[in-house]
């Protein structure tokens, strides 16, 4: 029984579609939907509550498989882009996120071709003093 219900999950992967997502779009590898799959099946395990269990337990004694509640899953919350409050001053950066920028060097090879790439964020490591 479980394994029809795994088969289902991914024929649902395969075909779902929604104003977020269209599978026909996206053309899933076999890998990107066992991923897939078991990334919501870890997220489903993780979200599990006393309160839905209690809920699907009672609807199963019940005969009333057809009105279960429905899961809610958890939003995933990104990391900020904004630095902490506490963040030392610094220079603002001389190039943007998302700026076209041509590397340059001093190399004459590199003036027949030169390399291109767009900024897409920054990095701030540790400063090094005299006295450490």
């Amino acid at each position: 029984m479980c394994e029809a219900r795994i088969a289902s999950l991914f024929t649902h992967l395969q075909t779902y579609s929604d104003a977020d997502f269209d599978a026909s779009w996206v053309n899933l590898t076999p890998s990107e939907l066992d991923s897939l799959a078991a990334i919501l099946i870890r997220d489903l395990t993780a979200n599990l509550n006393g309160n839905a269990i209690a809920l699907y337990l009672n609807a199963l004694r019940h005969g009333s498989t057809d009105l279960l509640p429905s899961f809610s899953f958890r939003r995933f919350l990104f990391p900020s882009i904004h630095l902490p409050v506490n963040f030392p001053q610094v220079k603002p950066p001389r190039f943007g996120d998302g700026d076209k920028l041509k590397w340059t060097s001093d190399r004459q090879d590199n003036l027949k071709s030169p390399d291109w790439g767009i900024a897409i964020g920054r990095f701030y490591s540790f400063q090094m003093t005299n006295d450490q």
